[in-house]
């Protein structure tokens, strides 16, 4: 049997997959449709496939990263995880002692007016 294979963004996978299931949910509370067990069949068979070939999404994680710093917490060339970004201006990093400090990614005072370094990690 011949197969073709879909390529699909990851968000429209799983689209795709919850309306055949909203089709075949609605179509045994309503009757609206009126497939016979093969079409049944046909869809609960995509849906099978689909499933299968969802991707893995890829996940990342952002850290701040700095060459210096007036801060004692912060040391120069470490990678700091972004724990929240709280707006387009700033964000929070957890420092060496555990304290979480808000920063700013642009003209930040714990780097004497210098940015941050934005770095996104793949998980």
């Amino acid at each position: 049997m011949q197969k073709a294979e879909l390529e699909l963004p990851v968000k429209q996978f799983h689209q795709l997959y919850d309306l055949l299931g909203d089709i075949l949910d609605h179509e045994s509370d309503t009757n609206d449709f009126n497939m016979d067990n093969s079409d049944i069949e046909l869809i609960e068979d995509i849906r099978t496939e689909l499933f299968n070939q969802i991707p893995d999404e890829k996940t990342y994680t952002d850290y701040a990263i700095t060459g210096r710093s007036s801060n004692p917490s912060i040391q120069a060339g470490k990678l700091y995880k972004i724990v929240e970004q709280t707006s387009k201006y700033g964000f929070k990093l957890e420092v060496e002692d555990g304290e979480v400090i808000y920063c700013l990614f642009k003209n930040c005072a714990f780097l004497n007016g210098r940015d941050w370094t934005i770095i996104n990690v793949e998980n």
